[in-house]
């Protein structure tokens, strides 16, 4: 019976990783990665999509919006997006404090489903390095991307969070994503 709940873990832990495989969070380091990173932002609202902000230590958010991985086009207003198409939270955040020209930062991402259950949790992303350069700092993107649904839920609930190792700041981004 231990190994039928252990294969059964196993199994739950394997489709949970399938469904959102591929979650990540990077920071701009200045190197071109695709042109329409070059495209203004156009639009007078610069916190889109719903998202909603939290912040502490000083902290600004000027943007916040979703942008669809393979072309940067921005992602509607309803956040309605599809199976295997990825998807990124862009912040723009001003206010780092820094320590010896460095900022020391970490950064999580939770997912949850609209009755509440954590598909995802992912913590310490950034844990590998040790510190960016300011201007780099400034960008960052939580990257997500819905592989598999064995069910239909109403929407997902998309939380970021990325913080300063050295001082007490902390930038909170939560938005929900929709599945058609």
């Amino acid at each position: 019976m231990l190994l039928f709940k252990t294969s059964c873990l196993y199994y739950l832990l394997f489709f949970f990783a399938i469904l959102f495989s591929s979650c990540e969070v990077k920071i701009n380091t200045g190197k071109k990665e695709n042109e329409h990173q070059k495209k203004p932002v156009r639009n007078k609202n610069k916190i889109r999509n719903g998202i909603k902000i939290q912040t502490t230590g000083g902290l600004r958010v000027e943007q916040a919006f979703l942008t669809y991985e393979d072309d940067g086009s921005f992602l509607d207003e309803e956040n309605v997006t599809t199976i295997n198409k990825p998807v990124k939270l862009n912040l723009v955040i001003k206010g780092w404090k820094e320590k010896d020209g460095k900022v020391f930062m970490d950064a999580e991402q939770k997912i949850t489903t609209d009755d509440d259950k954590t598909l995802l949790h992912m913590k310490n992303m950034l844990a590998k390095e040790e510190s960016f350069n300011p201007e780099y700092a400034e960008f960052l993107n939580f990257r997500f991307n819905v592989t598999h649904l064995n069910k239909i839920y109403n929407y997902f609930v998309v939380e970021a969070r990325a913080w300063n190792k050295k001082f007490d700041q902390e930038v909170n981004a939560s938005f929900k994503i929709h599945v058609e």
